[in-house]
């Protein structure tokens, strides 16, 4: 299940990108009100998500509803932000000393903690004015309990690769 690769993940995100024209402010304050909240709670919340999510994406629903809920409170999408874990290493960058213990809490989430944790970090990313690829989250959402942990390692590796600066990168020598 590549990100590139689904049509319907990239087009719904394309529906929130314009959610203002399409739910109106009301529609998207309501969304706001259902961060952390079970798909469908609050019922405002649910009109306007489901105005928005593909009737073909039920298997993606609780993922979908997580990211369209947390883009009410951020709305800066980028395809080109990488992962959750490197906005928040953009985040350490900009000498956020809050963005490590986040990333802690949200690497030892389930799946059921994971929207209050995602809540606490969106604030501090819109106040950076820091883009996620919703896309690539409502990916990493809807893997975040594969057994092999997955998206956890991607996120904490791409943590601790955007949080230092550049010339402390490792650079590879040629033989």
């Amino acid at each position: 299940m590549e990100t590139s690769t689904n049509p319907n993940v990239s087009a719904f995100v394309g529906r929130l990108a314009r959610a203002r024209d399409r739910i109106g402010p009301g529609g998207v304050a309501a969304l706001r009100r259902g961060t952390g909240r079970a798909v469908g709670d609050p019922a405002a919340a649910a009109q306007a998500f489901f105005s928005l999510h593909p009737p073909d994406g039920v298997k993606l629903e609780p993922a979908s509803w997580t990211a369209a809920t947390l883009w009410a409170r951020h709305e800066l999408h980028s395809g080109d932000a990488g992962s959750y874990g490197a906005s928040l290493g953009q985040l350490a960058r900009r000498n956020d000393a809050a963005a490590g213990r986040l990333l802690a809490r949200l690497l030892a989430s389930d799946r059921e903690e994971m929207p209050s944790a995602l809540r606490r970090s969106i604030t501090l990313l819109r106040e950076h004015s820091i883009s996620i690829d919703y896309v690539k989250l409502t990916w990493d959402l809807a893997k975040w309990s594969g057994d092999e942990r997955d998206v956890q390692r991607t996120w904490a590796r791409d943590f601790y690769r955007t949080s230092r600066p550049s010339s402390d990168h490792p650079h590879p020598t040629e033989d």
